[in-house]
C-alpha cells in the first residue's frame, strides 16, 4: 500500500494508513488513554500550545502512539478521505477506468 500523508495541523503530517482512530479528547476513556501514553512515552503533542481538539491513535513500530492535534476530528477525516480519493483518481488509466489488476487472464 502506498504511503498517504495527511496534515493533522500546523504542517504536521501522519501516515493515514497507520491511523486507527480519531476521537474527541473530552471523554474519560480517551483521557485515561492519553495519561497512559504520556506515562509510557507514547504521546506526541502537535497542538503547538493550542486547545486539543482531537486525539489520533496510530500504529507505531512498537505499539500504539497517541497524538494530540488542534484540528477538529471531522476536518482530519475529511483530509484523509480526500487524500485517498486523490490516490484512487491518480491510479486511473487515461480512459477513466480504474486499473484493478494487470496481466493476462488464463
Amino acid at each position: 500500500m502506498s504511503m498517504v500523508f495527511v496534515d493533522v495541523g500546523f504542517s504536521n503530517f501522519m501516515d493515514a494508513s497507520k491511523i486507527i482512530t480519531i476521537s474527541r479528547p473530552d471523554s474519560s476513556p480517551i483521557r485515561r488513554l492519553v495519561g497512559h501514553a504520556k506515562d509510557n512515552n507514547r504521546y506526541i503533542d502537535l497542538t503547538q500550545g493550542k486547545k486539543t481538539r482531537s486525539i489520533i491513535v496510530s500504529a507505531g513500530e512498537q505499539g500504539l502512539v497517541v497524538t494530540a492535534s488542534a484540528v477538529q476530528t471531522s476536518t482530519i477525516i475529511g483530509r484523509i478521505r480526500k487524500a485517498f480519493e486523490d490516490l484512487f483518481v491518480s491510479r486511473l488509466d487515461p480512459a477513466g477506468l480504474a486499473v484493478i489488476g494487470e496481466g493476462g487472464s488464463e
